[in-house]
Protein backbone atom coordinates (compact mmCIF):
# COMPACT_ATOMS: atom_id res chain seq x y z
CA UNK A 1 0.00 0.00 0.00
CA UNK A 2 1.42 3.70 -0.76
CA UNK A 3 2.17 5.92 2.26
CA UNK A 4 1.86 9.22 2.54
CA UNK A 5 4.16 11.16 0.23
CA UNK A 6 6.07 15.05 -0.45
CA UNK A 7 4.46 15.11 -3.65
CA UNK A 8 4.20 18.55 -4.75
CA UNK A 9 6.88 20.38 -2.53
CA UNK A 10 8.93 19.56 0.59
CA UNK A 11 6.60 19.45 3.84
CA UNK A 12 7.58 21.77 6.47
CA UNK A 13 9.09 19.90 9.55
CA UNK A 14 5.68 18.33 12.00
CA UNK A 15 5.50 19.62 15.48
CA UNK A 16 6.76 17.24 18.15
CA UNK A 17 4.11 14.74 19.16
CA UNK A 18 2.23 14.34 16.18
CA UNK A 19 4.06 12.11 14.54
CA UNK A 20 2.13 9.15 16.14
CA UNK A 21 -1.18 10.68 14.44
CA UNK A 22 0.07 10.61 11.12
CA UNK A 23 1.00 6.89 11.38
CA UNK A 24 -2.19 6.46 12.88
CA UNK A 25 -3.91 7.78 9.78
CA UNK A 26 -1.59 6.52 7.12
CA UNK A 27 -2.57 2.81 8.39
CA UNK A 28 -5.85 4.14 8.26
CA UNK A 29 -5.70 5.36 4.79
CA UNK A 30 -3.95 2.25 3.22
CA UNK A 31 -6.68 0.01 4.83
CA UNK A 32 -9.51 1.57 3.12
CA UNK A 33 -7.50 1.91 -0.14
CA UNK A 34 -6.46 -2.26 0.04
CA UNK A 35 -10.26 -2.45 0.75
CA UNK A 36 -11.41 -0.83 -2.37
CA UNK A 37 -11.38 -2.65 -6.01
CA UNK A 38 -8.93 -1.79 -8.63
CA UNK A 39 -10.62 1.10 -10.43
CA UNK A 40 -12.90 2.28 -7.81
CA UNK A 41 -12.86 6.31 -8.15
CA UNK A 42 -12.61 7.24 -4.10
CA UNK A 43 -9.21 4.26 -4.15
CA UNK A 44 -8.06 6.64 -6.99
CA UNK A 45 -8.60 9.69 -5.24
CA UNK A 46 -7.29 8.63 -1.82
CA UNK A 47 -3.88 6.71 -3.66
CA UNK A 48 -3.03 9.95 -5.64
CA UNK A 49 0.78 10.78 -5.03
CA UNK A 50 0.29 14.07 -5.49
CA UNK A 51 -3.25 14.78 -3.20
CA UNK A 52 -0.95 12.83 -0.30
CA UNK A 53 1.55 14.98 -0.29
CA UNK A 54 -0.67 18.28 -0.37
CA UNK A 55 -2.68 16.94 2.36
CA UNK A 56 0.63 16.29 4.14
CA UNK A 57 1.95 19.89 3.66
CA UNK A 58 -1.89 21.36 4.55
CA UNK A 59 -1.79 19.61 7.90
CA UNK A 60 1.93 21.06 8.26
CA UNK A 61 0.89 24.49 7.37
CA UNK A 62 -2.46 24.14 10.29
CA UNK A 63 0.28 22.82 12.87
CA UNK A 64 2.05 25.85 12.62
CA UNK A 65 -0.66 28.69 12.20
CA UNK A 66 -2.95 26.91 15.10
CA UNK A 67 -1.96 28.19 17.85
CA UNK A 68 -1.68 32.07 16.86
CA UNK A 69 -4.98 31.79 14.75
CA UNK A 70 -6.81 29.64 17.35
CA UNK A 71 -7.47 26.74 13.91
CA UNK A 72 -8.30 24.07 15.95
CA UNK A 73 -8.96 23.48 19.62
CA UNK A 74 -5.93 22.78 21.95
CA UNK A 75 -7.01 19.55 22.57
CA UNK A 76 -6.78 18.71 18.56
CA UNK A 77 -3.29 19.78 17.96
CA UNK A 78 -1.66 16.87 18.43
CA UNK A 79 -4.67 14.98 16.51
CA UNK A 80 -4.68 16.88 12.92
CA UNK A 81 -4.45 13.92 10.70
CA UNK A 82 -7.26 11.54 12.28
CA UNK A 83 -9.96 14.04 14.08
CA UNK A 84 -9.93 16.46 11.15
CA UNK A 85 -8.30 15.18 8.19
CA UNK A 86 -9.84 12.51 7.71
CA UNK A 87 -13.30 13.43 8.98
CA UNK A 88 -12.76 16.03 6.12
CA UNK A 89 -12.66 12.98 3.43
CA UNK A 90 -15.20 10.77 5.06
CA UNK A 91 -17.31 12.07 2.49
CA UNK A 92 -15.69 10.86 -0.76
CA UNK A 93 -17.99 8.25 -1.07
CA UNK A 94 -20.90 10.12 -1.01
CA UNK A 95 -20.34 11.50 -4.91
CA UNK A 96 -20.10 9.34 -8.22
CA UNK A 97 -17.37 12.07 -9.56
CA UNK A 98 -16.11 14.88 -8.39
CA UNK A 99 -18.51 17.51 -8.64
CA UNK A 100 -18.21 20.79 -10.65
CA UNK A 101 -18.03 22.96 -8.21
CA UNK A 102 -18.18 22.87 -4.08
CA UNK A 103 -19.28 25.42 -1.58
CA UNK A 104 -17.63 24.56 2.10
CA UNK A 105 -19.77 26.53 4.66
CA UNK A 106 -17.93 28.42 7.36
CA UNK A 107 -14.77 26.71 6.31
CA UNK A 108 -12.48 28.06 9.45
CA UNK A 109 -9.23 27.03 8.90
CA UNK A 110 -10.34 25.05 5.56
CA UNK A 111 -11.60 21.31 6.88
CA UNK A 112 -13.31 20.00 5.01
CA UNK A 113 -12.90 22.28 1.81
CA UNK A 114 -8.95 22.10 1.47
CA UNK A 115 -8.67 18.46 1.75
CA UNK A 116 -11.69 18.06 -1.00
CA UNK A 117 -10.10 20.34 -3.37
CA UNK A 118 -7.16 18.66 -2.86
CA UNK A 119 -8.67 15.23 -3.95
CA UNK A 120 -11.00 16.90 -6.66
CA UNK A 121 -8.38 19.37 -8.64
CA UNK A 122 -11.12 19.63 -11.34
CA UNK A 123 -13.72 20.89 -8.58
CA UNK A 124 -13.87 24.39 -8.27
CA UNK A 125 -14.01 24.96 -4.47
CA UNK A 126 -15.39 28.15 -2.99
CA UNK A 127 -14.12 28.63 1.20
CA UNK A 128 -16.97 30.67 2.71
CA UNK A 129 -15.31 32.10 5.94
CA UNK A 130 -16.67 35.85 7.46
CA UNK A 131 -13.42 36.10 9.81
CA UNK A 132 -10.93 37.67 8.44
CA UNK A 133 -8.00 36.40 10.17
CA UNK A 134 -9.18 32.58 9.08
CA UNK A 135 -10.06 33.72 5.65
CA UNK A 136 -6.15 34.90 5.20
CA UNK A 137 -4.94 31.90 6.80
CA UNK A 138 -6.79 29.83 3.71
CA UNK A 139 -5.50 32.51 1.46
CA UNK A 140 -1.97 31.74 2.18
CA UNK A 141 -3.06 27.77 2.18
CA UNK A 142 -3.66 28.12 -1.64
CA UNK A 143 -0.91 30.18 -1.74
CA UNK A 144 1.25 27.95 -0.65
CA UNK A 145 -0.05 24.75 -1.76
CA UNK A 146 -0.81 26.32 -5.32
CA UNK A 147 -4.07 25.18 -5.79
CA UNK A 148 -6.10 26.89 -8.40
CA UNK A 149 -9.09 25.66 -8.09
CA UNK A 150 -9.97 26.90 -4.63
CA UNK A 151 -10.80 30.30 -3.17
CA UNK A 152 -12.14 31.58 -0.01
CA UNK A 153 -14.51 34.12 0.22
CA UNK A 154 -14.74 36.44 3.28
CA UNK A 155 -18.33 36.53 3.67
CA UNK A 156 -21.52 35.05 5.06
CA UNK A 157 -23.88 33.00 3.65
CA UNK A 158 -26.41 35.69 3.49
CA UNK A 159 -24.15 38.00 1.33
CA UNK A 160 -24.43 36.23 -1.69
CA UNK A 161 -25.16 38.66 -4.35
CA UNK A 162 -23.35 41.20 -2.95
CA UNK A 163 -20.40 40.59 -1.28
CA UNK A 164 -19.51 37.57 -3.58
CA UNK A 165 -21.25 36.33 -6.24
CA UNK A 166 -20.77 32.82 -8.40
CA UNK A 167 -21.39 32.91 -12.32
CA UNK A 168 -22.96 29.55 -11.76
CA UNK A 169 -25.09 27.24 -8.89
CA UNK A 170 -23.08 24.74 -6.88
CA UNK A 171 -22.83 21.47 -7.58
CA UNK A 172 -21.85 20.28 -4.10
CA UNK A 173 -22.21 22.07 -0.59
CA UNK A 174 -20.18 20.77 2.91
CA UNK A 175 -21.11 22.37 6.44
CA UNK A 176 -19.22 21.09 9.03
CA UNK A 177 -19.65 23.03 12.85
CA UNK A 178 -21.77 25.23 11.61
CA UNK A 179 -25.14 25.59 13.95
CA UNK A 180 -28.73 25.92 12.27
CA UNK A 181 -29.32 23.45 9.54
CA UNK A 182 -32.52 23.38 8.94
CA UNK A 183 -31.80 27.78 8.32
CA UNK A 184 -28.73 27.13 6.71
CA UNK A 185 -30.19 24.61 4.19
CA UNK A 186 -32.88 27.74 3.61
CA UNK A 187 -30.06 29.78 3.09
CA UNK A 188 -28.21 28.30 0.50
CA UNK A 189 -31.20 26.88 -1.49
CA UNK A 190 -30.26 29.63 -4.08
CA UNK A 191 -27.18 29.03 -4.39
CA UNK A 192 -27.30 25.59 -5.68
CA UNK A 193 -27.99 23.73 -8.78
CA UNK A 194 -30.85 21.33 -9.53
CA UNK A 195 -30.01 17.75 -7.58
CA UNK A 196 -26.76 19.49 -6.24
CA UNK A 197 -25.66 17.19 -3.45
CA UNK A 198 -25.54 18.35 0.58
CA UNK A 199 -23.01 17.23 3.32
CA UNK A 200 -23.92 17.86 6.96
CA UNK A 201 -21.11 16.84 9.29
CA UNK A 202 -23.04 15.61 12.69
CA UNK A 203 -20.10 15.02 14.69
CA UNK A 204 -22.10 12.70 17.74
CA UNK A 205 -24.88 10.10 16.31
CA UNK A 206 -27.07 10.93 19.10
CA UNK A 207 -27.51 13.91 17.45
CA UNK A 208 -28.93 12.21 14.05
CA UNK A 209 -32.89 11.90 15.13
CA UNK A 210 -33.55 14.92 16.38
CA UNK A 211 -32.21 16.52 12.92
CA UNK A 212 -33.70 14.41 10.71
CA UNK A 213 -36.85 15.34 12.96
CA UNK A 214 -36.04 19.00 12.20
CA UNK A 215 -35.12 18.75 8.65
CA UNK A 216 -38.65 16.58 7.94
CA UNK A 217 -40.66 19.70 9.39
CA UNK A 218 -38.77 22.22 7.70
CA UNK A 219 -39.58 20.23 4.04
CA UNK A 220 -35.68 18.74 3.29
CA UNK A 221 -35.22 15.08 2.63
CA UNK A 222 -31.99 13.63 3.95
CA UNK A 223 -30.38 10.20 4.69
CA UNK A 224 -28.09 8.78 7.67
CA UNK A 225 -24.21 7.79 6.09
CA UNK A 226 -21.67 6.92 7.33
CA UNK A 227 -18.24 8.35 6.42
CA UNK A 228 -15.26 6.33 4.60
CA UNK A 229 -13.15 6.59 7.77
CA UNK A 230 -16.32 6.75 10.73
CA UNK A 231 -18.77 9.50 11.41
CA UNK A 232 -22.21 10.13 10.75
CA UNK A 233 -23.44 12.19 8.22
CA UNK A 234 -26.40 13.61 6.86
CA UNK A 235 -26.93 13.97 2.80
CA UNK A 236 -29.32 15.33 0.73
CA UNK A 237 -30.22 16.75 -2.77
CA UNK A 238 -31.54 20.07 -3.55
CA UNK A 239 -34.89 20.01 -5.63
CA UNK A 240 -34.43 19.29 -8.91
CA UNK A 241 -37.14 21.33 -10.28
Amino acid sequence: MPSASAAGGATPPLPPGIEPDRREYLAALNDVIGSRPEGDRVRAWLESPRAQGLWDRYVALVARHSERLAIVGRGDRARLYTRHLLDSLNPLPFFDAEPGSLLDVGSGGGFPGIPLGIAWPGSSVTLLESRERKVGFLELVVRELALPNVRAVCARLEDRGTRWREPQPFEAVTIRAVGDLPSLLMGVRDALAPGARWVYFVGSSDRVEMLGDVLRRAGFKSAVRQGLFGGVFLVGRAPTS
